[in-house]
């Protein structure tokens, strides 16, 4: 069952996703050709979808630190290696065989380490790029213009010290996704993306009152007054009770959820049935002894 139990080869399926694969990289290959581009890499997870590959953890989303790299006439994408010795991404995505070799890309990349130390960020995105290049000369692109979807003034760096030609590669990648609803397949897929959403919020005190519960992801701001709200945020999770005026206070340290770890979301349910409401956090976390505990 380790595909879903919706997998049958009885039922009419409005989409091929085989075909939408082969398709996806194909447009993308023929507008990496059109544009002049020998090689685009990509951070956005949407691109990384769109060329077959999985979309990792929202709170890593255009992280400089997981990509994939598309090579201009080499088919599908360069793509991070397996974690799981093979037994995971490789198992699930058979058409990423001989591509699934990328060491520098990694979801955490940038989360790990100092990221302050001022040489922690340059340091990493050096590794990205002589990667990138070892993989470009192995196919004879790299004295052509490399396309790229977002960086930031250490990767341009970097790509200036390896010698590489970076420029825009998103022009490239619209280009060939702008007709992609023609098909309906791709509609097919959106609609049902868009029926999928959850919250995070609820009556805690019972009075027919929202009372949010925000749950917070780091980032790494530069100037004084954002490091103070990333300390304040990173320190763990906020619960605003709702006055009932319209206004709202912080109650996170009176009701002690301030460190429910990793939060990714609760629920408002009655726990122990006395009657009152209990507030329930899921954790990213292990609190366990073990993971079994979990």
């Amino acid at each position: 069952m380790q595909y879903g139990n919706f997998a049958v080869d009885y039922e009419y399926r409005p989409y091929n996703p085989e075909r939408m694969r082969k398709e996806r990289v194909a447009r993308a290959q023929a507008s990496l050709k059109k544009h002049g581009l020998g090689a685009v890499i990509l951070f956005d997870f949407d691109y990384h979808r769109y060329l077959g590959y999985f979309s990792f953890h929202q709170y890593c989303r255009r992280r400089l630190g997981h990509f994939v790299l598309l090579i201009e006439g080499e088919g599908f994408p360069y793509v991070p290696h397996d974690h799981y010795h093979g037994t995971w991404d490789q198992a699930r995505m058979p058409w990423f065989e001989g591509k699934m070799v990328i060491e520098a890309s990694k979801a955490f990349s940038l989360q790990q380490g100092l990221p302050d130390h001022p040489n922690y960020v340059p340091g990493e995105m050096d590794k990205i790029v002589a990667e990138v290049k070892g993989l470009l000369k192995k196919h004879g692109k790299a004295d052509m213009p490399v396309g790229i979807d977002v960086s930031n003034y250490h990767l341009i760096k970097a790509f200036e010290r390896a010698g590489l030609k970076i420029c825009d590669g998103l022009t490239a990648m619209i280009d060939a996704i702008h007709r992609a609803f023609a098909r309906g397949g791709a509609q097919l897929l959106v609609n049902q993306r868009c029926a999928v959403k959850s919250g995070a919020r609820g009556d805690v005190v019972i009075d027919i009152k929202h009372d949010p519960r925000i749950t917070r992801l780091e980032t790494f701001p530069g100037s004084a007054e954002d490091r103070a709200l990333y300390r304040r945020f990173s320190a763990g999770n906020t619960l605003l009770r709702n006055r009932g005026d319209g206004t709202f206070e912080d109650g996170t340290d009176r009701a002690g959820v301030r460190g429910a770890f990793w939060a990714w979301g609760n629920h408002p349910f009655d726990y122990d049935s006395d009657g009152d409401l209990d507030l329930f956090v899921c954790g990213g976390f292990y609190t366990g002894a073990s993971a079994a505990d979990t």
